[in-house]
């Protein structure tokens, strides 16, 4: 009898431990993602990005002119590759083969909201990301 009355009480402690876990990974929530910017919010930071950083040799607009004759205008960009190749050299070093052009590297989120503000200026539309 001892022995029944053991592996009941066992088997109700295994179930309550089960329901109990079962119960807390349904309660889980899912892990936030690293950041969550408004696009807008990061057609911002991306336009003053350039405004600051690429404006002094670059066209930075839709419209304006580059001031140094060697610089293309970042609206055409998309002209010349999909501008998701430039993801990985602006997080590592962009270096070009101009000398002028100064070394950069940026944050992961820097580069969002310079590829969502270069995107928004393509003259090319069919090659908005």
């Amino acid at each position: 009898m001892k022995s029944t009355e053991n592996n009941l009480i066992c088997t109700c402690l295994l179930l309550l431990a089960s329901s109990l876990l079962v119960q807390a990974c349904a309660e889980q929530v899912e892990a936030p993602t690293a950041y969550e910017t408004p696009v807008a919010e990061l057609m911002g930071q991306g336009e003053a990005m350039v405004e600051n950083l690429c404006v002094s040799c670059h066209a930075i607009k839709s419209n304006d002119l580059s001031v140094h004759p060697d610089a293309p205008a970042l609206r055409d960009l998309s002209k010349r590759m999909n501008l998701e190749e430039l993801r990985t050299p602006m997080m590592e070093g962009m270096i070009v083969d101009h000398p002028d052009m100064p070394e950069w590297a940026f944050e992961p989120h820097h580069v969002d909201a310079l590829l969502y503000y270069l995107s928004s200026i393509q003259s090319d539309q069919s090659d908005r990301q």
